[in-house]
């Protein structure tokens, strides 16, 4: 039985290289997480994005098809018909310019993970506490067998 329990803190190096892998590691549940929470700001965004090309869609065929809506431009602009006149007035602001914004460039950001190098060195340093246990627990046993 001696023999068998230092074979624990080889079980110990592999549970807890597994543990930390499958939480926190490169494929891990906390890194599919992170890329799940990532999908879903993207996709959203390219929501927010079509909503804003139909919109300017609408825009684009209503210039090109509506004579009413080049006028009210134009009249935005600054731009008369040939029979209107303007009067402006200083100190007052001017019309409200519309700006097209063409939506958001949102990057996709990678995940967070335990690098493999340190869950190698945290299973390996579990496994060799392990290890120092049983032999610290052996040498005492031995030793007060000896007294």
């Amino acid at each position: 039985m001696s023999v068998c329990k230092y074979f624990i803190s080889l079980w110990v190096v592999i549970a807890v290289y597994t543990l930390f892998s499958l939480l926190g590691g490169k494929i891990g549940v906390s890194a599919y997480g992170q890329l799940s929470r990532e999908r879903d700001r993207q996709l959203s965004n390219m929501e927010a994005l079509r909503l804003r090309n139909e919109e300017l869609e609408g825009r684009k065929n209503a210039l090109l098809y509506d004579s009413d809506t080049i006028a009210a431009y134009a009249r935005e602009l600054g731009y008369g018909g040939g029979a209107e006149r303007f009067v402006r007035i200083v100190g007052l602001p001017g019309t409200r310019k519309q700006q097209n914004n063409p939506g958001q460039v949102i990057m996709a950001r990678e995940p967070a993970f335990i690098p493999e190098f340190t869950i190698r060195i945290i299973a390996a340093a579990a496994g060799i506490g392990v290890l120092v246990c049983f032999l610290i627990y052996d040498f005492l046993v031995k030793n007060r067998r000896a007294l």
